[in-house]
């Protein structure tokens, strides 16, 4: 059987290149800020500490509609706060601990006295 090659790609270069870009960024501590700045945001990291929920499950702790609680993912997803796995046809997110440094540096600074 020959497949043709089209079939077996399923990522352009450019895509790849581009995942390659963002996974190799270091975390901008401006981007962490403003994922945490929302009450609900907060909420879905304490959910998630410790352990892997499904986009459903999540948004079945809120009252708001799925979309909202999509969005909220999309923004902890971008700031590097959080780690996305697809199981199937769901979406599995996990907290990436490490992304919480920017957090912590900034709060031992005002904690000493420092700037930031």
């Amino acid at each position: 059987m020959v497949f043709a090659p089209a079939r077996l790609c399923l990522l352009t270069v450019d895509t790849i290149m581009a995942l390659i870009d963002f996974m190799s960024r270091p975390l901008n501590s401006e981007s962490v800020f403003r994922a945490i700045a929302h009450p609900s945001r907060r909420r879905i990291l304490q959910l998630l500490r410790g352990r892997e929920l499904s986009a459903g499950n999540i948004a079945k702790q809120f009252r708001h509609s799925q979309p909202v609680t999509s969005r909220h993912l999309r923004v902890l997803h971008a700031g590097g706060l959080i780690i996305m796995r697809t199981v199937g046809v769901e979406h599995h997110y996990r907290l990436d601990p490490k992304a919480l440094a920017p957090i912590s540096s900034w709060l031992k600074s005002v904690q000493s006295g420092g700037g930031a």
